[in-house]
């Protein structure tokens, strides 16, 4: 969240660094939140007979809390802004 809010001048911009940062965050996001949400799907699936449709409900209630957080955050408040490819930028 904190590279994204820094935009358009993340840590390190333009640099071999800054793209190793965000290759870790993402890696790093996936194994944090795409392991557990496995490790529950598979606890729901042996132990409830409708336990995955449950979890899918609940997967999809996520998903749209989180896409009305982030429309919010880009299109209501600007929080986010683009940086076009040919612009140069001090930062």
């Amino acid at each position: 969240m904190y590279v994204a809010l820094k935009s358009p001048c993340p840590p390190w911009v333009d640099t071999t660094k800054g793209s190793v940062l965000i290759l870790f965050v993402w890696f790093i996001t996936y194994i944090l939140l795409g392991y557990p949400r496995l490790v529950i799907a598979n606890y729901a699936r042996r132990h409830s007979p409708n336990g995955m449709f449950w979890f899918g409900v609940q997967v999809q209630c996520g998903s749209l809390m989180g896409s009305i957080t982030s429309y919010l955050m880009v299109e209501k408040f600007a929080l986010f802004h683009e940086r076009k490819p040919c612009e140069h930028i001090a930062c």
